[in-house]
């Protein structure tokens, strides 16, 4: 039951992470302490995709915890 849980957690928290993935990028770059330059756009670049990899992730591993404990 705990699994169920957790794993449904875990899904919700990974696909808000993906969707919203953006917006915390932006939110980011605007309480940049300095202007931006060729290379912190690089770095925001990556973050999101990090973002968007780590929410990918949070999800399967939910799913993969729905499916084990409902087997």
């Amino acid at each position: 039951m705990a699994a169920l849980i957790v794993g449904s957690l875990m899904v919700a928290a990974g696909l808000l992470a993906v969707t919203r993935s953006l917006s915390i990028i932006r939110h980011a770059a605007r309480v940049w302490p300095r202007r931006i330059g060729t290379r912190d756009a690089d770095l925001f670049l990556t973050g999101e995709f990090l973002v968007r990899y780590m929410g990918l992730l949070a999800a399967a591993a939910g799913v993969g915890l729905i499916i084990s404990a409902l087997v």
